[in-house]
């Protein structure tokens, strides 16, 4: 319920939110941007589709399920 009240709100408002998740298939459900948090730093930010195709080496180990 949580995501429909998110992209619902986005859809009808446009309205941006922050959404934290470790979660990589509620990412590739809600998200438009992600932002990749490690060890209290940004490591990179991208569109969904880019952070899951061209992403850095350190996105790429976090979606392999690897440190």
């Amino acid at each position: 319920r949580i995501e429909e009240l998110v992209t619902g709100l986005n859809d009808r408002l446009g309205l941006t939110m922050v959404f934290v998740t470790h979660d990589l298939a509620q990412v590739e459900r809600v998200a438009d941007h992600v932002a990749l948090l490690a060890g209290g730093r940004c490591e990179g930010e991208w569109g969904r589709e880019d952070f899951f195709s061209r992403a850095g080496e350190r996105a790429r180990r976090y979606i392999a399920g690897r440190p």
